[in-house]
C-alpha cells in the first residue's frame, strides 16, 4: 500500500517556521489486519461467554478449528470454568458443552477435562463441582440484595444440575490429590453458625443420596454425617473452623432429613 503523502506547510513571508506535521504513518500501521492469533483467538472465545454471546463464542471457536492451533483440552477445560464457575451461566454451559460433544469427542466427558488418571486410582480427583457450588455461595451471600441473590443462586443450582445430569458421581469426586472432600463436604465448612438457606439448597443440591442410590451414594452421605456428628460433639474442634457446635448440628439435622427420604 503507497504511504500517503502528506502536505508541505508554505513558509509565510514573515519566515516563520512551518507548523510540524505529525510523522508519516508506517507501512505496517496501514496494512490489513491478518487472522488473529491462537492466544488473541482463546481470550476472545472467553470474553465471549462473559458476555453471555454464544453466536460470538461459536464464530470464535470455528476461528481456531480452522487455523494451526485448534482448541487444546486445557484450553476447552478453562472455557467450561468460565461459564459453570466465573459466569454461572447454565444456557451457555449447555451450549459450549454440546459443541464440544460434536466437534471434540476425543476430550471425552467434558466435566472431567482437568482430571488427570493415574494408575492405581479409585477415585476421581477433580474440582468442577466443588468450585460450582463454593462460587455460588460466596456470590449469594456477597449479592447486593435478595433478587440478586437468589438470581445466583439459581444460576449456580442450574450449573450443578448439567454437571450431575452428565455424571451424577460427580458428587462424590475428592477436591484433590491433597484434599479428600467431596462437594458436599466442601459446602460445610461454608457460612457460620446460623446455617442460611443458600447454604442448604446447595448442601441439598450435592448431597450423594439425591444422585446416587448406590455403594458409593450411601458412603458419601455418611461420610459428611459423621463430620457433623463429629464436630458437634467437641466444642473446640468445631469453633476452630469458625463455626459453633449448634452450626454443626444444623448440618447434621439437614443431612439426616435427606437420608430419611431416601
Amino acid at each position: 500500500t503507497a504511504i500517503p503523502q502528506l502536505a508541505v506547510s508554505e513558509v509565510t513571508a514573515d519566515n516563520n517556521p512551518p507548523t510540524e506535521q505529525p510523522p508519516p504513518a508506517s507501512p505496517s500501521q496501514l496494512a490489513p489486519a491478518g487472522p488473529a492469533g491462537p492466544k488473541v483467538l482463546f481470550r476472545a472465545a472467553c470474553d465471549a461467554i462473559r458476555k453471555d454471546d454464544f453466536n460470538m463464542l461459536r464464530s470464535t471457536l470455528e476461528q481456531m478449528e480452522a487455523s494451526s492451533h485448534p482448541l487444546s483440552r486445557s484450553q476447552a477445560a478453562k472455557l467450561v470454568e468460565t461459564a459453570a464457575v466465573d459466569m454461572l451461566n447454565a444456557p451457555v454451559l449447555k451450549k459450549l458443552t454440546r459443541y464440544l460433544d460434536k466437534t471434540h469427542r476425543d476430550f471425552g466427558d467434558w466435566t472431567l477435562l482437568r482430571w488427570e488418571y493415574r494408575a492405581g486410582d479409585t477415585v476421581v480427583y477433580n474440582n468442577l463441582l466443588h468450585n460450582v457450588v463454593v462460587r455460588t455461595y460466596k456470590a449469594a451471600v456477597k449479592a447486593e440484595d435478595d433478587d440478586e441473590a437468589m438470581e445466583l443462586h439459581k444460576g449456580g443450582i442450574a450449573v450443578v444440575r448439567l454437571i450431575c445430569e452428565r455424571r451424577p458421581t460427580a458428587v462424590v469426586d475428592f477436591q484433590s490429590r491433597e484434599a479428600a472432600a467431596t462437594p458436599l463436604e466442601v459446602l460445610l465448612e461454608e457460612g457460620d453458625t446460623e446455617m442460611d438457606d443458600w447454604l442448604g439448597g446447595l448442601m441439598k443440591a450435592v448431597a450423594p443420596l439425591i444422585w446416587l442410590r448406590s455403594a458409593p451414594g450411601w458412603k458419601g452421605h455418611q461420610r459428611a454425617l459423621a463430620i457433623c456428628e463429629q464436630l458437634s460433639a467437641h466444642p473446640a474442634m468445631a469453633e476452630s473452623l469458625g463455626i459453633e457446635p449448634e452450626g454443626w448440628m444444623m448440618r447434621g439435622s439437614l443431612l439426616h432429613a435427606i437420608l430419611d427420604d431416601h
